[in-house]
């Protein structure tokens, strides 16, 4: 049995154990893994617990612990575990184990969801039901199984061996990132590990079934091997004598560490569960007091002979994953499929480490309502269905505007239009644009977002979403957020304009997903240029990006950066519209920081309303443009105060990124709503400071649910 080590002493070895980590070159391992490495590291810092996992399972063997922690760390990058999907009571994905009483995933029993492979419901209908419910009077949650009613010959015969390891380690990943965070906040304390009850109720010689066996043993060294020290406790109840045959056999796959903590009982068990676990939190058929009317009992009998299968039907592919392919796939970018939100993770880092103080702070953080987090089965959307038919609850709606924690895409791009037919033919120059940001995520290969924020919609015409096609790609997700008249008449308006362009950005740039956004203009195409960097992701933080492309009031002889394309261009002739030049593809290189003065301002921010371009952070620390409630010069305002007041650096680009669809100028006829130019050098000289005020910019002090702002997000196309 291994030596409990006195607090002090473990915490000197835990310190000496990540030394040794950090000092570690990897020789031998993939560059991914070592980077992996250097994030786990980061991360444990105030989380302990994992590393005091590895320590135990190794009886305090620093080498050993640091070479099973390693192992891990490349298993799970050559397996892409990090990606393996959870469902949470945000995400709405179907839950592949019962659920009972838990505060980020809702109660509920396994159903065989379309999202859900036809693997996964073959393996449940081979068990005998299973159930994460509550958790014991210490905060570790529990697992009751009916190990007595699984049909061990149907698992042994009609499993393969990777279907049956996707199932668990998607059940353990689960468990650690949506179960276990509750645990932690409960107990007041780190949580690692779960009490698990076998009931052996209607067990036989009938289970003995060596293929199942075989299943059994490779579960059990995946969760040795990679998930250490998770087992708290296993009680065994109602184990008849043909358990012991059994028994022997299972015995010698674990480590003596796990059978320290299995104690097998037989009918004589109740008290001996009482003492660990309050009766409220025990099913009554286990001698607690629990019984789960809402969900028909506490824990569904699954293989019994007298229950119901399954039934796969077509949606539910054939494939070795727990859920279907899209569901896969999406969870590669979208860290929301993965995990709860950061708030509940640095809440355990605080509690291992920080202390009562930052505590107190951190729970009026999560006494709020989480973060919502986006409907991932949400794909395509009508194109006939007017968003006026259409009413989301609160929560949907906050799924939609949520922007996340991290990143969900390597570009955002923000654009603000409204459905006056600006110019003419805006209809035509709009859908070559959007067809165009589909022909920059295909091209490029990255994942883009299309955030249209749809302003002040007049009455009795067509919302954006009804009057354009959007193409579905697997490399781009469609926003529109529509501000409302109600909102439009709230905001400061110079010249009573219909429309606030850097305002509307503003809002694009608070909610928007990328890594980098740009903000443009619904008469631009993208360059092959442009392409060429998003593919190359050449993009740095603390930049802001513009670009050359030719004045706009230019109408005949058009140079190479402003077109005039015919209504309806196919792919080719809107890709090639905008080429240029030609590219050595994945390998472009931008040209340094250039140096703005009073003198020559003009001619790196001329053209900055069709885009500018930059990381989320540096945007959100200029707060975005000033809003003035007007049109022109806050554009080049927002260049000059990046550069002058925040020490910003100005990459412009003589390579045109977009080019422009040739129209009417028509913001030139309207002086009256114009914003007032400021002084340029004073701005340069960091004597003016031209800066939203914290919290009254991007509608953050407006009630914009009270007030009408609206969301939708597919992923394009249209559903049959």
């Amino acid at each position: 049995m291994a030596i409990p080590k006195a607090p002090e002493e473990e915490q000197q070895q835990v310190n000496e154990f990540k030394k040794s980590l950090e000092s570690s070159t990897l020789e031998g391992f993939p560059d991914e893994v070592r980077k992996k490495k250097d994030i786990f590291i980061r991360l444990t810092d105030n989380v302990v617990k994992v590393l005091v996992q590895f320590l135990q399972a190794n009886v305090w063997n620093m080498d050993a612990a640091k070479k099973q922690l390693l192992d891990t760390i490349q298993w799970r990058k050559e397996l892409d575990v990090d990606h393996v999907p959870v469902a949470t009571k945000y995400n709405k994905l179907p839950i592949i184990v019962a659920c009972r009483g838990y505060k980020y995933v809702e109660d509920g029993n396994f159903d065989a969801k379309p999202e859900l492979s036809e693997s996964v419901i073959r393996i449940i209908n081979s068990t005998g039901g299973d159930c994460f419910h509550k958790f014991d009077k210490e905060g570790h949650p529990i697992l009751i199984d009916r190990t007595g009613y699984h049909n061990s010959k149907q698992m042994g015969s009609q499993v393969t061996r990777d279907e049956i390891l996707n199932y668990h380690i998607a059940a353990n990943e689960f468990l650690n990132r949506v179960i276990m965070p509750e645990g932690c906040e409960r107990a007041g304390k780190p949580i690692h590990s779960e009490t698990v009850i076998f009931d052996c109720t209607n067990m036989g010689l009938h289970q003995f079934h060596m293929n199942a066996f075989y299943l059994l043993k490779a579960v059990a060294d995946v969760v040795q091997r990679y998930y250490p020290e998770t087992l708290h406790r296993l009680f065994i109840v109602n184990a008849p004598g043909v358990f012991v045959t059994m028994f022997r056999v299972i015995k010698a796959w674990l480590n003596p560490r796990t059978l320290e903590k299995i104690h097998v009982l037989g009918s004589d068990y109740k008290d001996i569960l009482l003492e660990h676990i309050d009766a409220e939190s025990l099913p009554d058929f286990l001698g607690g007091s629990c019984k789960c009317e809402h969900m028909g009992g506490c824990v569904p009998e699954i293989a019994n002979v007298s229950t119901e299968m399954f039934t796969v039907t077509n949606d539910n592919e054939k494939v070795p994953t727990v859920y279907n392919s899209q569901i896969m796939e999406r969870a590669k970018t979208d860290d929301r499929l993965c995990k709860l939100n950061k708030v509940l993770l640095l809440r355990q880092q605080q509690e291992s480490q920080q202390g009562q103080d930052q505590l107190t702070e951190l729970e009026q953080l999560t006494d709020q309502e989480p973060p919502v987090e986006e409907n991932p089965l949400r794909q395509c959307i009508s194109n006939t269905e007017t968003r006026d038919n259409k009413t989301l609850t609160q929560e949907e709606w906050k799924q939609c505007l949520h922007e996340g924690e991290d990143p969900s895409f390597y570009l955002s791009i923000v654009l603000v239009t409204r459905m006056d037919d600006y110019a003419g033919n805006q209809h035509h120059r709009f859908q070559n644009f959007i067809d165009s940001a589909y022909l920059l995520a295909e091209h490029s290969q990255q994942k883009i977002e299309l955030l249209i924020i749809e302003w002040n919609p007049p009455a009795n015409k067509r919302r954006v979403l009804d009057a354009f096609r959007f193409r579905r790609s697997k490399h781009l997700t469609y926003r529109i957020i529509t501000v409302s008249p109600k909102i439009h008449s709230i905001l400061p308006n110079l010249g009573n304009a219909p429309l606030h362009e850097f305002e509307g950005k503003n809002v694009g740039i608070r909610f928007a997903r990328g890594e980098y956004i740009v903000c443009t203009n619904q008469d631009d195409i993208w360059s092959h240029n442009f392409i060429n960097a998003i593919q190359s992701k050449v993009f740095e933080k603390d930049t802001i990006y513009v670009q050359y492309q030719s004045r706009h009031d230019i109408h005949d002889n058009l140079p190479p950066s402003i077109v005039k394309l015919e209504p309806f261009p196919d792919d080719e002739t809107l890709y090639n519209a905008c080429k240029l030049r030609e590219q050595d593809w994945g390998n472009y290189q931008l040209p340094g920081p250039s140096t703005v003065t009073a003198e020559d301002y003009w001619y790196y921010g001329d053209q900055a309303g069709d885009f500018t371009m930059a990381h989320r952070d540096t945007w959100k620390e200029l707060r975005g443009y000033r809003e003035t409630g007007g049109v022109a010069w806050v554009d080049i305002e927002f260049i000059l105060t990046a550069v002058g007041t925040f020490g910003k650096r100005l990459v412009y680009s003589g390579d045109t990124f977009t080019c422009h669809q040739e129209h009417p100028n028509e913001w030139e006829k309207t002086p009256e709503r114009h914003t007032a130019k400021t002084n340029v050098a004073d701005i340069l000289n960091n004597k003016t400071y031209l800066v939203n005020e914290e919290g009254k910019w991007a509608l953050y002090n407006i009630d914009i649910w009270q007030e009408g702002l609206e969301c939708v997000e597919f992923g394009g196309g249209l559903c049959l």
